[in-house]
């Protein structure tokens, strides 16, 4: 179960989104469903192609690690994280994500 929810706004577009951090229940189960109902279409494809040939397999690999990736790719499209809820200190998520959380950036 995703432990903390990452609040997140790209400045050009206004566009906001909140990314769960943490192992995800809902790829476990529903696989390649996850990043296609987050728009996020080539991880979908490659997902559903991949659970075609391996399996669970994939399911749980998705499970462990594509909150992460989701998160990684927000930020690489100019997301900006303004905020979070969590019961981990803001250290213990950069160190989890592995990004940097500047305090600037947060508002509250």
């Amino acid at each position: 179960m995703a432990h903390s929810t990452l609040l997140m706004l790209h400045p050009v577009t206004g566009e906001s989104l909140s990314a769960p951090v943490g192992w995800s229940w809902t790829s476990l189960f529903f696989g390649f469903v996850v990043p296609a109902f987050r728009q996020d279409w080539w991880v979908a494809i490659i997902t559903m192609l991949l659970t075609v040939v391996f399996m669970a397999v994939v399911n749980v690999v998705m499970a462990v690690a594509y909150n992460r990736w989701y998160i990684t790719r927000m930020l690489r499209q100019g997301f900006v994280i303004t905020g979070y809820h969590s019961n981990l200190s803001r250290t213990e998520l950069e160190h989890l994500l592995g990004v940097r959380i500047q305090p600037q950036q947060l508002n509250g």
